[in-house]
């Protein structure tokens, strides 16, 4: 909840990102529930003093008191207090790069003051099942499935994508959905195996919503995390570069 207090404002978020910006200044872009995606210009965080520095590293979930001025593309922090650092998912590789790529898909998915309560809280339930050690592959899948959803480009997965139907082969990422095998057959896509299909639907229906019955049910693969990650590529030009490094773990 926002609390005002006369030209200061105190808001929940999580950081998204940090970039350099001046000598020892940084841009931090946060998600938070009431404002949506914002940025904010950190003066001096980038000093070894500094008190902030450590508290607005992307991936964390802090309080940011600044100073608020409207009509202001970027806010001005004055201090962060960290609520939850998600200290295990950073010490683990996969796991903390795992964080940056749904991090990075919801800073280039969402507008700036956009409306994203849901998205919020899929990010912070996300990334506490991340901190919890919980597979990163199904974790990143059903995150990434669930923005899509929430975005408006959620896949069709009960049927072939252009004629319902129920019996599928493949999947068109052009249409975003299922295929038939005579549709399959026209658009030359490639044959799926059933079980990739089977978990791929699962992974889209379950999304963040019953990500927990997923964790417990079956666990997606990296091909399951590529599939998801050309779908946005391609529907939202969004490049998710953490995911080049992602493969690579």
């Amino acid at each position: 909840m926002a609390v005002h207090s006369a030209m200061n404002e105190e808001i929940e978020a999580v950081v998204l990102s940090l970039s350099d910006y001046r000598e020892n200044d940084a841009i931090i872009h946060i998600l938070s529930k009431e404002h949506g995606k914002m940025a904010f210009v950190g003066q001096g965080v980038r000093k070894v003093t500094s008190k902030n520095g450590r508290n607005i590293q992307p991936c964390t979930h802090c309080m940011i008191l600044y100073d608020h001025k409207e009509n202001r593309s970027m806010q001005k922090m004055r201090t962060a207090t960290i609520v939850h650092l998600f200290r295990h998912m950073k010490m683990d590789l996969k796991a903390g790069v795992a964080g940056n790529l749904i991090c990075e898909a919801v800073q280039s998915l969402l507008e700036e003051g956009e409306s994203c309560t849901d998205v919020y809280d899929h990010l912070l339930m996300a990334l506490t099942l991340l901190d919890e050690g919980k597979h990163p592959d199904t974790v990143v899948s059903a995150f990434l499935a669930q923005l899509l959803e929430d975005l408006g480009f959620g896949l069709h997965v009960d049927g072939c994508v252009i004629c319902n139907d129920t019996k599928v082969t493949s999947f068109s990422f052009k249409d975003g959905g299922f295929l038939c095998m005579h549709h399959m057959m026209l658009e030359k896509a490639a044959s799926w195996d059933p079980a990739d299909l089977k978990r791929f639907r699962l992974i889209n229906k379950a999304g963040m919503h019953h990500c927990n019955v997923l964790l417990a049910s079956t666990k997606a693969t990296e091909k399951d995390v590529e599939q998801l990650v050309r779908v946005v590529r391609l529907h939202t030009g969004a490049p998710l570069h953490t995911f080049d490094l992602y493969q690579k773990i």
